[in-house]
């Protein structure tokens, strides 16, 4: 993570993301990548790190640098900062934001002030 990054998360509200509990994370090709969730025994969370969508090594994962879903070189991942395709987060049928790094798309939710609310959240 570049300086700029880091510091930038270092100075996320804790609470700020908390509206995104519960939804989903719909990739631009359509998969399905996880449920937000405090659960880490539920199999569709991303905070499940022995899941499908929470775990680095997982081809369903937005944490896998090495899969399309987590490569910031793949249009489908959060990770890449010129996706025009980023992953969905919805709630219902209501599309609450989009996970990015692309600071051109309305409505984003940034990637790294996310993962590190994530981090917060797991402890």
């Amino acid at each position: 993570m570049s300086d700029k990054n880091k510091k930038k998360s270092e100075n996320v509200d804790p609470d700020k993301f908390n509206y995104l509990y519960n939804a989903r994370i719909i990739a631009g090709d359509g998969a399905f990548l996880g449920i937000i969730s405090r659960d880490k025994e539920d199999t569709n969370s991303i905070f499940n790190t022995h899941g499908n969508y929470g775990n680095e090594h997982s081809a369903s994962s937005i944490f896998n640098p090495a899969g399309k879903y987590g490569n910031k070189f793949n249009k489908l991942s959060p990770f890449n900062e010129l996706s025009d395709t980023p992953p969905e987060i919805v709630k219902g049928k209501i599309i609450l934001g989009y996970l990015t790094l692309n600071k051109f798309i309305k409505n984003r939710v940034d990637t790294i002030e996310f993962v590190h609310w994530l981090s917060k959240q797991k402890r």
